[in-house]
C-alpha cells in the first residue's frame, strides 16, 4: 500500500512539474530539488518492493532467517573466578572450555541425578 502511494505521489509530482506555468523563473530554482525528490521516491518504492518480496519469502520459508552457525557471535564471559566455581559446575565448565568452536553439548551428564538438587 505504501509503495503504491509513493508511486502515485512521484507521478503526481512529475505531472505537476510539466505544467506550463511551472516554467516561471521562481519555479526554476526549486525544479532540480523536486526532480531529486521524485527520484528518491522511486528508489524508495523499488526498495520497498524488493524488501517486501524478501520478507515474504522468509516468512513463508520453513528455514530460520537466522542461523546460529553463521549469524551469531558468541563471547565467553566468565561469570566468576574459576577457583570459586561450585564443584557441580567444574566438569561442565571444563567441557565447555575445551570446545574451540561452538557445538552442541548435552548437559544431562553434568546435572545432579536427584531432580530436586538441579534447581
Amino acid at each position: 500500500m505504501l509503495q503504491q502511494k509513493l508511486v502515485q505521489l512521484s507521478s503526481s509530482l512529475e505531472l505537476f512539474i510539466n505544467q506550463p506555468w511551472v516554467c516561471n523563473d521562481l519555479w526554476n530554482q526549486v525544479m532540480p530539488e523536486i526532480l531529486f525528490l521524485v527520484e528518491i521516491l522511486r528508489k524508495y518504492s523499488e526498495y520497498l518492493v524488493t524488501t517486501t518480496a524478501s520478507m515474504s519469502k522468509l516468512h513463508h520459508s520453513n528455514e530460520s532467517a537466522r542461523n546460529s552457525e553463521n549469524s551469531s557471535t558468541i563471547y565467553q564471559i566468565p561469570a566468576c573466578k574459576c577457583d570459586s566455581l561450585h564443584e557441580n559446575y567444574i566438569q561442565l565448565n571444563d567441557a565447555i572450555l575445551e570446545k574451540q568452536v561452538y557445538r552442541y553439548i548435552d548437559i544431562q551428564p553434568y546435572l545432579p541425578i536427584n531432580i530436586m538438587k538441579r534447581y
